[in-house]
């Protein structure tokens, strides 16, 4: 008979679920009875039993789980405080009467009795106390300008001054934008005043023989035509050779005419052309 085979298989498949601690109504084995026709020996159905895998299985979790929101360390600001960082953008370099100075420059600025005038439309400035000025002379506004520019020079800038009168002033050496440095030029500036005649040939030739040769621009202040230790004509002849080596090494010549000198005019714009330089009018 084959039933008595039948038998022991079924007890072997409950004996599984009954290992597996399967309680009620959770993972129980289910036993379905497959509908066979009875037909001599044969047993009735045929029994099969299905065991789910989990709990798991009978009770699926929805599909999205929801997350629990991150912590946050109530020391700190909220995010929502936190700017975002910005793009650095590099500061525009400060102009000397329009002409952008960095990295090394050298001033001969010219403080001539005829630095005294006063030009008609030149005002008002700001002058190197903050106070405003609505009638300056030549001399308040350059004064003005170069300390404008000197407040603003950065410590790996390099700079030299030389000043010219009857006779020349001028730094020894080529220094750093430090802050001590950059103090004692705003004093020698502040206590220039007008007085003498011209000496543009000779501030120019120490200007071009000194400070060595790695100079971005060579800046030429003056308000008249040279008329002590040489000529217009003598420095449009010495100039350019004064100046080659630095030309060579990238420098460039600004010349700055400030006031309303027609010889001026004529020399600064020689003086600029002759040398590749730009001529600015004040």
């Amino acid at each position: 008979m084959k039933l008595r085979y039948l038998l022991p298989s079924i007890a072997v498949l409950l004996s599984i679920g009954a290992a597996g601690n399967l309680s009620a109504g959770e993972g129980e084995p289910q036993i379905r009875r497959e509908a066979v026709s009875m037909r001599g020996d044969r047993a009735a159905g045929l029994m099969r039993v299905v065991i789910p895998s989990s709990a798991s299985d009978a009770n699926p979790l929805p599909d999205e789980t929801p997350v629990p929101p991150d912590e946050l360390d109530p020391a700190l600001p909220p995010l929502e405080d936190i700017p975002e960082p910005q793009p650095e953008v590099p500061e525009d370099p400060p102009p000397f009467f329009g002409e952008p100075i960095s990295g090394s420059f050298i001033w001969v600025l010219d403080r001539s009795g005829s630095m005294g005038a006063r030009d008609q439309g030149s005002g008002p400035i700001e002058d190197e106390n903050g106070n405003t000025v609505s009638q300056p002379s030549r001399i308040q506004v350059v004064k003005a300008e170069c300390i404008k520019v000197l407040r603003q020079v950065k410590e790996d800038d390099h700079f030299a001054i030389v000043t010219f009168a009857s006779s020349v002033s001028n730094f020894a050496s080529l220094v750093e934008g430090t802050p001590s440095n950059v103090a004692d030029a705003i004093q020698m500036i502040s206590s220039m005043y007008p007085s003498g005649a011209t000496a543009a040939h000779d501030a120019l030739q120490i200007a071009c023989n000194n400070y060595g040769n790695e100079i971005d621009k060579l800046f030429f202040l003056s308000d008249g035509a040279p008329n002590v230790t040489g000529t217009s004509a003598q420095i449009l002849q010495n100039f350019p050779g004064w100046f080659q080596a630095k030309k060579d090494g990238g420098c460039s010549l600004v010349c700055v005419h400030i006031g309303n000198d027609g010889y001026a005019a004529q020399f600064m714009q020689s003086l600029a052309s002759q040398n590749g330089g730009t001529y600015i009018h004040k």
